[in-house]
């Protein structure tokens, strides 16, 4: 079973539609997962934080965050630029439980203006794996698991990506 710090209590849910899930749940399951329901007061994933704390985590990632949709309108693409706004994107978004849902949209756009200054700067595919990481933090802040995510990339840079892997 989960750890929730006993600071709540854990249960399991079907990873596609989430609703309770009352058979035995192994570990590596792609059917099911643990989460924790926190006692009052306290929250994320394993019911760590307090109240307090998690809100002076969220508002410090959400000033980062901010920063960094700031710096990414002002800088011209390179290697440099992209590896530097990759890395610190894939820090912020690392704690997903840290992040309010309130940036969703702001993770998914970084994440396209990472896509297409790594193409600009002709810079290595494995970049795109990379920023699938962040797109798959960013889209566990949905309330739904079910909504279908789209990162906003047009169609002649999902042809570039394409034709960069091959």
């Amino acid at each position: 079973s989960l750890d929730c710090s006993g600071r709540g209590n854990c249960s399991y849910v079907n990873t596609k539609t989430l609703a309770n899930y009352t058979e035995p749940c192994y570990l590596g399951s792609t059917i099911c997962s643990g989460v924790c329901t926190c006692d009052a007061g306290y929250n994320g994933a394993s019911c760590s934080f307090t109240d307090a704390e998690l809100q002076a985590k969220q508002d410090l990632r959400v000033s980062l965050l901010e920063s960094l949709v700031y710096l990414s309108g002002i800088e011209n693409p390179s290697a440099d630029s992209v590896g530097a706004l990759l890395n610190s994107l894939l820090s912020l978004s690392q704690n997903f439980d840290e992040l309010p849902s309130s940036v969703q949209s702001s993770l998914f756009s970084l994440s396209t203006v990472v896509l297409n200054n790594a193409i600009a700067a002709k810079v290595s595919p494995d970049v795109i794996a990379q920023v699938l990481s962040i797109v798959n933090a960013a889209s566990k802040l949905s309330s739904s698991s079910r909504r279908r995510l789209s990162l906003g990339v047009d169609p002649d840079t999902v042809s570039q990506i394409s034709d960069t892997i091959d």
